[in-house]
This record gives structure tokens, C-alpha cells and sequence, in this order.
């Protein structure tokens, strides 16, 4: 369909327009929307069914009986599948096993590029690493079919790197229908960056948090006109998913909370507890899902499918049990941002008589899910990793508010929750100085034990092709790394058979001539990146601007050129005469054994000692606490049971004297 729309786009004047980015976020914030509507009707659906129409999720079923809805979680047209408990059970672990199979069975049957995050390739894509396929329309489609039932299965992923592939798909796939972007590939990744910006905004409702996170994460070459095309593109996504209206909120967050209280100063402690937590956790995760992905790419390499529908099976009989991992997981952020006034009550979640109840139930939530995160993220599904984090940290800052409401009874009744970033994605405005003390404390944490988030281990785990943003100083030229053992190719004489392009023999004989200088075009030739129902004798490879650099050019210049202008080679002339070429493969080779010489392995295995240490250290100091709270809970005192010095600071009608300490034996 694209091939013919080309040639009517050829000479359109200018190079960006805002119609094209307004189509490409108009499309973005359908497709979510859509996939938003899917995703809840079938999360529900594992638990009942509305008898006004199969079609409707539990919120649109009880529409009218929105305060019945929030009290007793259904409504009299809201009916589950069965009273029976173990029933219910049944029903649940099925539904979640299904929609897992489907889900994995179509991603490896038809887009296999469509499981996974996407975030780490698309990073590599912008930097000039070309994977064949991973933007294409099979991919948007399926992964937007695909997504909506897996986060339905009830698998620990999210949806917000998923909807940065799909949204860069729709950019890329509606940038190929015109020549002007088809045949640039410059301008091809400012689409794809523009596109990604998007991604985000509608998976959260954040226009400028998806600029800043295009400009921090995707790319390293951010010009401002593409921060500007990029909130364009993001502002008209989140005004089609605000009109569509998937979420029957009225607005653009995710989260509909309101906080009318401010927090207090002596909260500052708890809130540097939830970013060392915070910091602790990432470096958890990233360090033991790397080795659970190690394992899957040796041993359950052929098993996609079968490890899907075993990981949704065990959380769905693991969560089931527990009633902050049994409901969907946007559901339960819902509730534990809530204050209490506002319809947060859920299950008795603010009452004092069940406070060590639901502080037990959190700290199983946490633990559970911070466990099933390391083995379910990467498995064949399009998984993100940001949302089960999240709702990581909202049930470990909620158990954390409701230990400080037991300790600070009547001074404060505000809840403590984890708000890393949570002033856009909630409008909580309140809390932006802690959002910012938890953001640093979490930085300066996970920092040390390891650089880089989960998206740049996979791309070194992979071995993707991508220069990190730092600079580091080799004091080399660039002769030392290049290649010298290049492949020549005759200027002309050569047919289309002669070459390895059997993607092209359909649409030219293979008996036309490669043109590969601009002097032997002295026929009419069609580029090698565009083709049309014309009869075309020959084909231009010529490369009018290549890149090339002397031999004695500094290697950090070189990958700065390639950071900033995204080339797949370079080419090293000396006098006129080409003696090799570099390419981002042969930097990474160099950098890695350079880092090698340079005790780069031992630093990363004294960082993984030293997280292994840290956490020995929590799990002792954690024990030794819970075990002081369950004595006094109690009220026993464990001193004396010990055997212990007691030291008895009796009243003074009891005669006894402060200084007086009485020693058993």
C-alpha cells in the first residue's frame, strides 16, 4: 500500500509538516485507547461477567451504581462465575493460563519481535542500528492485539515500554508511505523519536513526561526541534486518548487521587527509607533477572509458549491468595494512592483494628511481586517492567504508612507512598519535594551497585551495537580499530544477480546493472530504497555523502560522530585512497577490551558482592526487627527470657532508685 503512495509525495514541499506528526499521534492515542478498553474488559472478565452485555467490563456494567461498585466490588448486574471459592479459584487460574497461550502462541506464530519490551532495540535503532522488521506493520499489529491480553493473564509486566514499540511501529509505518522520510533515514529516526515521546504519554497520561523521557532515555542527539515536533506529536496522542475516554475518568492521568493534605517534616526519614528501598530493589531486580535470562536463553529457548502459560498459572495461584495481587494491577495502584476520605478504604485498609493484618498482607504483596517481576520480565510476551514496579513500591510505601500511623497516632493520618514521578502521572503537586528526595536517594543507592537501568543491560546482555553516552579517553587514533581486510566491488559491469539483494528480484530483472559512482549513471536508474510500477533498467546504490575521516582522526571523535549522527560506517581515506572502515561493532570490540585491561569485570563483580552483602546485611537487620515487633505485639520481653541484664527504672512511690540496677544471680 505504502509503494503507491510514494510517488504522490515525492515532491511535496517542505520536509516536516504538522500534519504528519498530528496523523501519527492521533493514530497513537487511538491505538491506546483501544488497547486500554481490551485490556480492562478482559482483566475483569477472569472474574465475572455483566449480564446488560458481554462487551462491558465490571466499572461500565455498574455505570449508575458507582458507590455500590466501590463498597461491595460489583453491583446486581455484575455477576462472578461462581459463589464457590475453590470454584472461583478455577476459574481465575484458567482464564489467566488462556489468555497466556494466546498471547505467546500469536507473538512467536506471527511477529516474533513482538515480545519483549522494545525499549532496548529502539535505542539502538535511533543510534543507527538497523534490525529488520522491528518496526514493521506485522509487528504494530500483533503486539497491539498482544499486549491487552497479556497484561490481562495477570503476568507481572506492565504496559509502558510495549507502548513505546507500538507507538514507534505506527510512527515508522506511517513515515514509509512518503518518500521524503523513506529515504532519509535521519529523519526517519526523529519520527521514531517523536513517536516514542508519544508512546508515553499515552501509556500515562503524560505529555511532558514522555518529551523527557524521549530526551533522557531514547536518544543521545536530542535537537530542540525535535523536543518541539515530539510534544506536538505526545499533545495530540493524549487529546485523542482524553476524547476517547477509555478509563470513564474525564481525564488525562492514569490515577484519579487528590490529596488535601500536606506532608510533615519528620516524614522526610521514612521517605529516604522508600528511596533506599527503592534503589535496593533495582539493583535486585536487574542483577537476578539477568541471571533468570541467561537461564531462559540456554534452556527454555525452543519453550516460549509452555514457560508463558506456567508463569500466568503461578501468578494467578499465588496472587489469588492475596487481595492486593488478585485484582488488576492498575486497579490496585488506584486503591493505595487513595487516601482514606476518598473511597481508599478497600477491604479495611484503613481501619486501626486491621492494621498488622493489611501490614502482613503488603509486605506479602511486595514480596511476592518483587519476585515474580525477576522471572516474568523478558519471557515471550510484550512485557514492561515500569507498572509492576510501581506497584512494588505503592504496597511497600503503604505498609510503610500505616507503621508510622501506628507510631504517630494523632499527630498525622497521612498515608506514605512511594511518588517517584508520581506529580505528573496522579497530579499530586503536593509531594514534589519528596517525589525529588526519593528520586535522589533511589539514584545515589542503585548506583552503587551497578550503572545503567534495565534497558541498557539488556542491550550489553544482547549485544546490541550501541556506544553509551559517556566519553571515555583512549588517546588513540581510530588506524589502530578500523578494518583493513575490506571487500571491493567493481564500479560498474555489475548485475543484480551478482549481489546478495534476492529481496529485490521481484521488482527489477536481475539482469540490471548496479550503479555504484555517479558517472556511470548514464541511464535512467531507480534508487535502491524506492521502487514503483515503472519499468526501471537499472539500479543506483551510489552514496553521494559518505562519512570519512583520516587515519590519524582521535577513535573519540569518530564515536562522537557516531552518537550524534547515527552512521552504520565510516570510511578511512588517507590521500585519496580508502584504507579501511570503522563501524559501531568495531568500537564496542575495542571498548569492552579495553575495559577488560582496565579491571572493568572486576568492578562489576565487586559491585554484585557487594549487593549480595548488602542484602545478607537487610535480611539479618529485618528479622531482628520483626522479631522485636512480634515480642512486643506480645509482650514479652526478651531480654529477661535471655537471661539478659534488666535494667528497671521504676516510680518513685515503688522506692526504687534510677541508678539501681538489679542483675539476675
Amino acid at each position: 500500500m505504502c509503494s503507491r503512495l510514494k510517488p504522490r509525495f515525492i515532491n511535496c514541499p517542505g520536509v516536516f509538516s504538522h500534519e504528519d506528526f498530528t496523523t501519527i499521534g492521533a493514530i497513537i492515542g487511538l491505538n491506546a485507547a483501544l488497547m486500554s478498553i481490551i485490556t480492562v474488559w478482559l482483566s475483569d472478565l477472569k472474574l465475572g461477567y455483566c449480564t446488560q452485555g458481554w462487551w462491558l467490563n465490571r466499572k461500565f456494567c455498574c455505570w449508575e451504581m458507582e458507590e455500590l461498585l466501590n463498597e461491595a466490588g460489583g453491583c446486581e448486574d455484575w455477576h462472578t462465575w461462581t459463589s464457590f471459592v475453590g470454584i472461583q479459584w478455577l476459574f481465575y487460574v484458567a482464564f489467566a493460563g488462556l489468555f497466556a497461550f494466546i498471547c505467546a502462541f500469536v507473538v512467536k506464530s506471527f511477529a516474533p519481535y513482538a515480545a519483549g519490551s522494545g525499549i532496548s532495540e529502539i535505542k539502538c535503532i535511533l543510534a543507527g542500528f538497523v534490525i529488520n522488521g522491528f518496526l514493521s506493520f506485522s509487528t504494530l499489529v500483533i503486539k497491539s492485539v498482544a499486549l491487552p491480553i497479556a497484561i490481562a493473564s495477570g503476568l507481572s509486566v506492565g504496559k509502558e515500554g510495549p507502548s513505546v514499540h507500538v507507538a514507534s511501529c505506527i510512527g515508522h509505518v506511517v513515515a514509509s508511505c512518503f518518500s521524503r522520510f523513506s529515504r532519509s533515514q535521519a529523519k526517519m529516526r526523529e519520527i521514531v523519536t517523536a513517536a516514542s515521546a508519544a508512546g508515553v504519554a499515552v501509556a500515562f497520561g503524560s505529555p511532558i513526561g514522555g518529551v523527557l523521557f524521549s530526551l533522557e532515555e531514547m536518544t543521545i542527539n536530542y535537537p530542540i526541534k525535535t523536543m518541539w515536533r515530539s510534544f506536538f506529536c505526545a499533545l495530540v496522542a493524549t487529546v485523542v486518548l482524553s476524547a476517547m475516554n477509555p478509563f470513564r475518568t474525564g481525564k488525562l492521568v492514569l490515577f484519579q487521587v487528590h490529596f488535601d493534605r500536606d506532608w510533615h517534616f519528620f516524614e522526610v526519614g521514612f521517605f529516604i527509607l522508600i528511596g533506599v528501598f527503592g534503589g535496593l530493589y533495582g539493583a535486585f531486580v536487574i542483577k537476578y533477572n539477568l541471571q533468570v535470562q541467561a537461564f531462559r536463553r540456554k534452556h527454555l529457548g525452543s519453550s516460549g509458549i509452555s514457560e508463558a502459560v506456567c508463569l500466568a498459572v503461578l501468578t494467578a495461584s499465588v496472587g489469588y491468595i492475596n487481595k492486593f495481587l488478585r485484582i488488576d494491577m492498575n486497579e490496585s495502584l488506584d486503591i493505595l494512592f487513595r487516601e482514606c476520605e476518598g473511597g481508599g478504604d478497600y477491604e479495611n485498609l484503613c481501619q486501626t483494628w486491621a492494621q498488622w493484618r493489611m501490614v502482613n498482607s503488603l509486605l506479602l504483596a511486595t514480596v511476592l511481586r518483587t519476585a515474580l517481576v525477576v522471572i516474568s520480565y523478558g519471557c515471550k510476551v510484550p512485557a514492561g517492567i515500569f507498572v509492576p514496579s510501581m506497584a512494588v513500591g505503592a504496597t511497600f510505601g503503604r505498609m510503610v504508612g500505616i507503621l508510622v500511623k501506628a507510631l504517630y497516632r494523632g499527630i498525622t493520618r497521612i498515608t506514605v507512598t512511594v511518588v517517584v514521578i508520581m506529580f505528573e502521572l496522579t497530579g499530586a503537586l503536593t509531594y514534589i519535594l519528596p517525589t525529588m528526595i526519593v528520586v535522589m536517594v533511589t539514584k545515589a543507592v542503585s548506583d552503587q551497585f551497578g550503572k545503567g537501568g534495565i534497558a541498557d543491560q539488556m542491550i550489553r546482555f544482547n549485544g546490541f551495537p550501541f556506544l553509551e553516552n559517556e566519553d571515555h579517553a583512549y588517546n588513540i587514533p581510530v588506524s589502530p580499530v578500523m578494518r583493513r581486510n575490506i571487500v571491493y566491488l567493481p564500479s560498474s559491469g555489475m548485475r543484480l544477480s551478482e549481489l546478495d539483494k534476492a529481496e529485490l528480484e521481484h521488482l527489477v530483472s536481475p539482469d540490471a546493472p548496479c550503479l555504484f559512482c555517479p558517472e556511470d549513471a548514464s541511464s535512467p536508474a531507480m534508487p535502491a530504497n524506492e521502487f514503483d510500477d515503472a519499468e526501471t533498467t537499472s539500479i543506483d546504490f551510489t552514496s553521494y555523502t559518505p562519512l570519512t575521516v583520516s587515519p590519524k582522526q582521535p577513535l573519540e571523535i569518530v564515536m562522537q560522530i557516531f552518537k550524534r549522527m547515527g552512521p552504520r560506517v565510516i570510511l578511512i581515506e588517507q590521500f585519496g585512497l580508502l584504507v579501511g572502515l570503522i563501524t559501531v561493532k568495531d568500537c564496542l570490540k575495542y571498548t569492552l577490551a579495553h575495559e577488560a585491561q582496565g579491571g572493568g569485570e572486576q568492578a562489576n563483580a565487586s559491585g554484585s558482592e557487594e549487593l549480595e552483602q548488602t542484602l545478607e546485611d537487610l535480611r539479618t537487620w529485618a528479622g531482628e526487627v520483626w522479631d522485636g515487633i512480634w515480642d512486643r505485639i506480645k509482650g514479652r520481653d526478651p531480654q529477661r527470657e535471655r537471661g539478659g541484664p534488666v535494667y528497671s527504672l521504676g516510680s518513685d512511690d515503688e522506692g526504687t532508685d534510677l541508678d539501681e540496677v538489679r542483675r539476675p544471680g
